[in-house]
């Protein structure tokens, strides 16, 4: 198996005594510090690598995956709450922020909650897609 290309970017330096406020927010798909930190990466690499595989796979065992590039489109959002949350700090305080989240992290997360729906019948994992409007049976009739 051939292993993802290097992509380490040259480390950020905050200025922090130019720029006291300055608020930086990075994003990697592996996180910063472990053997895989210094690969390249994106959503459909991750969740191959992490339990998502199994936990999500269908019946015949194939490989599973997050519906929607998951990963990709939940991190970019945390990373984008966590700079409002960082600009409304700076705006109250001055201070700036290092905001750094991961896809793996993110991934790790994911899996220590509890599904999403809880009833009888509830689906363990989201190998089926979804369906049309209007399509599905209910159990009412």
């Amino acid at each position: 198996m051939a292993s993802a290309p290097r992509c380490r970017t040259s480390p950020i330096r905050r200025p922090a005594h130019r720029r006291p406020g300055l608020i930086v927010a990075q994003l990697h798909a592996w996180g910063w510090s472990g053997t895989w930190s210094e690969g390249c990466g994106f959503d459909g690499f991750v969740q191959p690598c992490s339990a998502s595989a199994m936990i999500e796979a269908p019946a015949d065992r194939r490989s599973g995956v997050l519906p929607a590039q998951a990963l990709d489109h939940g991190t970019g959002h945390l990373l984008a709450a966590a700079v409002l949350l960082a600009l409304g700090a700076r705006h109250a305080t001055g201070g700036g922020q290092h905001l750094r989240l991961s896809l793996a992290g993110s991934v790790s997360c994911l899996h220590a909650l509890p599904p999403p729906v809880h009833y009888e019948g509830a689906p363990a994992n989201w190998n089926r897609g979804p369906s049309g409007w209007d399509t599905d049976l209910s159990s009412w009739g």
